[in-house]
Order: C-alpha cells, then sequence, then structure tokens
C-alpha cells in the first residue's frame, strides 16, 4: 500500500491509495502515450499529387533541424526539379545516374509526392513518381546528414509502404503491374542504405490480386463484353461505387494505368494489415477525339475478410475519385 503525505492548511492529512488503483493509473497512462504515438504515425505518410507546374509543400522536417522543410516543384521546360529548402540551405534533388531524370511535365500524368518516416527517426524520406516519354519512373531520397541521396530509382509504376504505422519495421515495395498482374521488389531502410529482402508474398498480400483485377476491367471497360469482377468488392458496397463506373462508361475513353500508390492504414487485434489504401491514375484518351487526354485519379479502400486464403481476400470497401 502506497502512502502519500501532504500538508494543507497546517492539518496533516494522509491519504491511502489502494495497490489496485496504482495498477489503473498506470494502465490508463499507458494508454493515453499508446494513443499519442498512433495519433503522431497515422501522420507519418502524407501523398499529394502535383497537377499544377509549380507548388510548395511545407508541413514536415526532412533534414533534422526541428524545422518544417518546404519542398519546392518546379519546371523548366517543361523538365520536372525539385528543391527543399533546409533553413539557409536549399538542396536541388539529384536523380541517380540509373534513371538521370526527374520527369516531365504532363497534364495528364501528376507528379505524385509521398513524405513518409519509414526510418522512424522522425525524418520523412521523399518518394516521387513521375514520367518520362508516357514511362512511369520512380525515385526515393534520404537525408544523410549532408545532403539528399537518391537509394531508389527505376522504371516502376507503384510505390508502396507496409507497416507503416504498427510496431513492425517498415517496408518498402516497389511494384510494377504489367500483363494484369502486380509484381513486387522488397526493400527496407537500415543505416542509411536500401537492403532488399526476399519475401515469397501471396498474390492476395494486401490486396495486389484486387488491385490488379480493377486495373485491367478500367482499361478494358470500353470493350462491351467486360464484366464487373463483383468478387473483388466487399459485400453490400459496390452500390458505392457504381456512379464511378457509370462515369467511367459514359465518358467513353480508353484508360491506361500511369501509376499508383499504397500504404496500411489499419490493423486487427493481432497486429495483423486489416485495410490499406491505394491511389491509382489513369490517362483517360478520349475515344472521339485522341489528341483529348486527361487523368483520372481513384482512391480505393480495401479492407481483409475473414478467410485470407482465398483469392480477393482484401476487397474494395470503397473506390472514388481523388
Amino acid at each position: 500500500m502506497l502512502i502519500i503525505c501532504g500538508v494543507i492548511n497546517l492539518k496533516l492529512k494522509v491519504v491511502f491509495i489502494k495497490r489496485k488503483h496504482i495498477y489503473y493509473i498506470i494502465f490508463l497512462l499507458s494508454l493515453f502515450i499508446l494513443f499519442i504515438v498512433f495519433i503522431s504515425s497515422k501522420k507519418s505518410v502524407s501523398t499529394f499529387n502535383v497537377f499544377s507546374k509549380d507548388i510548395i509543400i511545407k508541413n514536415h522536417d526532412l533534414n533534422g533541424d526541428g524545422i518544417n522543410d518546404p519542398v519546392y516543384i518546379k519546371t523548366n521546360k517543361g523538365k520536372y526539379f525539385v528543391q527543399v529548402n533546409c533553413n539557409k540551405n536549399s538542396y536541388i534533388l539529384e536523380p541517380s545516374k540509373l534513371v538521370n531524370t526527374m520527369g516531365s511535365y504532363k497534364n495528364y500524368w501528376p507528379l505524385t509526392l509521398t513524405l513518409a518516416d519509414v526510418s522512424r527517426d522522425k525524418l520523412c524520406e521523399i518518394f516521387i513518381q513521375t514520367s518520362q516519354n508516357d514511362t512511369a519512373i520512380q525515385h526515393m531520397f534520404i537525408w544523410d546528414n549532408h545532403n539528399f541521396k537518391d537509394v531508389l530509382s527505376n522504371y516502376n509504376n507503384i510505390i508502396g509502404l507496409v507497416n507503416s504505422h504498427n510496431n513492425e519495421t517498415p517496408k518498402i515495395i516497389s511494384a510494377n503491374y504489367f500483363n494484369s498482374r502486380i509484381d513486387f521488389s522488397n526493400y527496407i531502410l537500415v543505416r542509411n542504405k536500401l537492403k532488399n529482402y526476399n519475401c515469397d508474398y501471396p498474390e492476395n498480400f494486401i490486396g495486389k490480386d484486387t488491385i490488379a483485377e480493377l486495373i485491367n476491367y478500367v482499361q478494358n471497360i470500353h470493350v462491351q463484353t467486360t464484366k464487373i469482377p463483383s468478387d473483388i468488392f466487399y459485400p453490400n458496397t459496390f452500390d458505392n461505387s457504381s456512379a464511378l463506373i457509370n462515369k467511367l462508361t459514359v465518358d467513353n475513353n480508353k484508360y491506361v494505368f500511369e501509376d499508383g500508390s499504397f500504404s496500411d492504414t489499419e490493423y486487427d487485434k493481432d497486429g495483423e494489415i486489416s485495410q490499406v489504401k491505394w491511389k491509382l491514375n489513369f490517362k483517360a484518351i478520349s475515344n472521339l477525339d485522341n489528341q483529348k487526354i486527361k487523368n483520372y485519379s481513384f482512391q480505393v479502400f480495401l479492407k481483409s475478410s475473414e478467410d485470407n486464403s482465398k483469392p480477393y481476400s482484401f476487397k474494395i470497401t470503397s473506390l472514388c475519385f481523388n
């Protein structure tokens, strides 16, 4: 039993606190701390679709000085340039020699910038998705105490973050949609170096088979024989997405997948991923005038079903324009 003594108005008062009450207090304090950590981690992934030629993004500390650093996205002669201003210093993000470009501006293909603390050092890494000659490219920049370094550059068209909000090691997935399927390349960030790891994820992992089926459906929606793949939708939720599907049909376009990104957003009681948010960009080419090209950007939420051994175990609960 813990005894707390205090003097009030020159009178001695003794307050007795039972041991079980101490446990309750510790438990409540622990819950409060976990809640604060959870709320903070939920803000650790910010994704921006940039349609304009020039924009400023400022809401994250990128070099560890405790100050939010503005990110400037600019174009010069149709080419993208990305600059980070850290206090008195300015840094132009230099792409690696593997993909020696930050991409070119297209009004139908937005630059996508994602800021996420995958190293959990309270500094956000910078993920950039753009295109060059209508081919997807992606980069990942990290702060190495002196400059921003490009540690991942390739021609894949999907960037994913897994275990971004739970207690497991965050994982970076550089994926590619091609020929109606999605293939993963898997990485973790260790001491400012990107390490590849082998993992034979099943086809239904975080809904990649569902998303591949959705992309395939959208790209063939102009074919009259194309049927809506009802298996990829959560029960009783297709009606919520039917307005988007109808608009895609009525607009009379041919749709071509450009790029996408995803991150897990919710977990079950065992810490397993239970919900994933995807963003998908499509190029829409008018069937009446193939010179008319614009972008369609979707936001898709997937929820895991009870049986994760079956195909499409992550099903669509929400599909809307982003």
